[in-house]
């Protein structure tokens, strides 16, 4: 996960969100699934340490996707759901989004 020649460089925002849905209990997480032995940045190892913490308590956990994040990515993009947020929303929604455009 750590950073190789011409791969992106680590994550230093990930976000996790815990639901207890009509599918059960579920850990959405941004982060991409983790291989085995490979190295991580330290925002992904305490990602890690969260995730792993909600699957030994029975939480389903799903990489890649989360669907608050895409909500805040919808609203801070002009071509998504932005140009019918305000100024202020698209702003906080950047920003909760560790300030990816």
């Amino acid at each position: 996960m750590s950073s190789t020649h011409g791969a992106a460089p680590p994550p230093t925002t990930l976000h996790i969100t815990l639901v207890h849905s009509a599918q059960g209990l579920l850990a959405y997480t941004t982060m991409a699934q983790p291989q085995r032995g490979a190295p991580c940045s330290a925002v992904e190892s305490a990602a890690l340490g969260m995730l792993n913490l909600a699957r030994g308590s029975g939480l389903q956990v799903v990489y890649g996707y989360n669907p608050a994040f895409e909500l805040l990515k919808d609203l801070s993009d002009p071509e998504g759901l932005g140009w019918q947020s305000t100024p202020e929303i698209r702003q906080r929604a950047v920003a909760v989004r560790g300030g990816q455009e």
